[in-house]
């Protein structure tokens, strides 16, 4: 071991201590890791930022917290999450300072190690640190602080599992052991002495197991339930600090972290009290989750929604206790993510009305209540109607009318869009090809497709319902237009452009919907075969300058890429003009026309629109 404050290459470093405090304590804490330690202040380890990573690199809270920002760029030289971060906690009464939660819960921070850990333990965590530090996937770790049993560190090589096994600790349980921790936990709930239960589920876990396959898929989930854990046991051990002697002892066992199912994990935290305070708590713990991974040497962005009920508020039983956290988790899920939502009774009867339109929706496909809609679009020069866009409606036996803005969210919740956007695909086809065979003009139909239909596992159908409708209709490919959203595009966990490719195989026309509203990459319409861009109704109705150039810019770039251009949303003359100047091709909208059914369409085609030419506006 060295202890000069001097700076060799990082890549002879195992680990780099940074602090200006309690060196020799620290170094005695170290000694018994045989590994090569490196101390160093935070003034020189700022010089050091060019140079290679070390492997573990350790701090105290003191130094990391009046230097966050310093740590954070040095780690980002370094290429974090390659370098492990562990925050050591050094006091001599052993009590949590304030900044413990903050700290724990902070992204940049792996591990935490307190001053009382025995130096068997503290071996077996850094040489267990350095073996993951050249896993293929680096992930945060957090080593539950009142293990006692580690193995010796020269077996570690040997029996590298049972190392995991002892390190990570078995409080991780099960869907039938974790409900029967429940009961008992919520049986000792008292007003007094709240029960938290907390339901995380990781967001778009599929599309990262239909990007990375299932074995890395494996591998995000065990990070994902490591970070969990960590941030759970930070609470946890916050609350016990703050604590009388019996509430301690009651919360001896805490925090106990289940997995309820693929991606859907749970925390009980006793003794949290106060909204508040119990918010900061879970945000914190997202924040966590959230820190991004390295799979296969790229970096995947996670963020979960976490539900939150409390017993004996919201519930007096296991059942229900659980019930209410799956229901707050729900509406979480329907906002951006690293969301939290709190059980309510307004939410439990939003939920269940959900659930009956969710059931109702799952029937209305067979029972023949979905219809087919028409938005005609029209040429901005004549006015002529050359093609439709085919938009679902829900004929409720209650409601009437539904639209797609009130009952595609729940379909996408419920994981139906797939089965509703074939039925659409079929049926518009369909009609079309009737109303054609009855004498209609020839037109171009767009069909809107979800980004789930792009995925590994539904790719393959899509092009398949395509083929064998286009079939069954008789219309030629090239009169279909399939609309896709910039998030189909640019979403590295689908299969985007393989199914896209076997689509332009077929002879069908590729639209990008709501053009400008997502964060696409202008390299994706040059690279994608698209062949129309359809620009959204908000850069139509914009009066400034900014606006008008933005509106420009989107035409001209489409143009010089050949590319059809379509306004949607247009609802004053004044606005076609507008799209007439900037040499915008078509338009839909109320000023051409609302959606209509399928028999209200053809009396609707012979209509000429609003136009900009002489012949047609005047």
């Amino acid at each position: 071991m060295r202890m000069a404050d001097t700076e060799r290459p990082l890549s002879q470093i195992d680990c780099l201590l940074i602090t200006g405090r309690d060196v020799d304590q620290w170094m005695g804490l170290l000694a018994s890791s045989q590994v090569d330690v490196q101390h160093v202040s935070m003034a020189a380890a700022s010089r050091m930022v060019d140079r290679q990573a070390p492997q573990v690199v350790f701090i105290d809270i003191e130094t990391f917290t009046a230097h966050r920002s310093a740590c954070s760029q040095l780690l980002f030289k370094w290429g974090h999450p390659r370098p492990l971060v562990i925050a050591l906690i050094l006091s001599q009464n052993h009590q949590v300072s304030p900044e413990f939660l903050k700290v724990a819960c902070d992204p940049l921070v792996d591990d935490i190690i307190l001053s009382e850990s025995n130096p068997k333990l503290l071996s077996a965590r850094v040489f267990y640190l350095l073996m993951r530090h050249h896993d293929r996937m680096v992930a945060p770790l957090h080593l539950e602080w009142a293990a006692a049993d580690v193995m010796p560190v020269e077996q570690a090589v040997e029996q590298k599992n049972d190392l995991e096994k002892n390190l990570l600790g078995s409080s991780v349980l099960g869907q039938r052991a974790f409900r029967n921790r429940i009961r008992a936990a919520v049986e000792m709930a008292e007003a007094d002495h709240p029960l938290c239960l907390v339901i995380i589920n990781v967001d778009r876990f599929k599309r990262v197991l239909s990007q990375y396959g299932r074995d890395n898929g494996d591998l995000v989930l065990r990070a994902s339930l490591n970070r969990i854990r960590a941030a759970a046991a930070a609470l946890t051990h916050y609350v016990k600090a703050r604590a009388g002697e019996q509430e301690a002892r009651r919360l001896h066992h805490m925090p106990l972290v289940g997995q309820l199912s693929g991606e859907e994990f749970a925390i009980l935290l006793p003794g949290l009290r106060g909204k508040a305070n119990i918010t900061q708590a879970v945000q914190s713990l997202l924040q966590r989750v959230s820190a991004p991974l390295r799979v296969d040497g790229r970096s995947v962005y996670l963020s979960a929604s976490a539900g939150i009920a409390v017993a004996p508020t919201d519930a007096l039983t296991a059942d229900d206790l659980l019930k209410a956290a799956h229901s707050a988790v729900t509406s979480a899920k329907q906002r951006p993510g690293n969301s939290v939502a709190f059980y309510s009774q307004h939410l439990a009867a939003s939920e269940a009305q959900k659930m009956e339109v969710e059931g109702r929706l799952r029937d209305a496909m067979a029972l023949g209540e979905l219809e087919m809609y028409f938005q005609p679009q029209a040429s901005v020069r004549s006015g002529d109607v050359v093609g439709v866009e085919a938009l679902v409606r829900w004929n409720h036996p209650d409601l009437g009318l539904v639209s797609p803005e009130s009952f595609i969210p729940i379909a996408e919740e419920a994981g139906i869009t797939v089965d509703l956007g074939c039925w659409v695909i079929e049926s518009a086809l369909a009609g079309l090809g009737r109303l054609e065979a009855a004498g209609l003009p020839a037109l171009q139909l767009s069909i809107n497709v979800s980004a789930d239909m792009f995925t590994d596992y539904v790719g393959s159908r899509l092009v398949q319902v395509v083929r064998d409708s286009l079939k069954k209709s008789g219309i030629p490919p090239r009169r279909l237009t399939l609309e896709i959203t910039e998030r189909t595009i640019i979403d590295e966990s689908g299969n985007a452009p393989q199914v896209i490719d076997d689509l332009k195989a077929l002879g069908v026309r590729l639209a990008l919907d709501d053009f400008g509203t997502g964060y696409s990459s202008l390299g994706y319409l040059k690279a994608l075969p698209i062949d129309e861009l359809k620009i959204d109704r908000t850069f139509i109705m914009g009066q400034d300058k900014e606006d008008r150039a933005f509106l420009r810019a989107i035409i001209s770039m489409a143009k010089t890429l050949n590319m059809v251009v379509v306004a949607e949303g247009v609802e004053t003359q004044e606005q076609l003009v507008r799209l007439y100047e900037e040499g915008c091709d078509m338009y839909q909208g109320y000023l051409c026309s609302p959606p209509v059914s399928e028999s209200a369409l053809p009396a609707l085609v012979k209509t000429t629109f609003p136009a900009t030419s002489p012949a047609k506006s005047g």
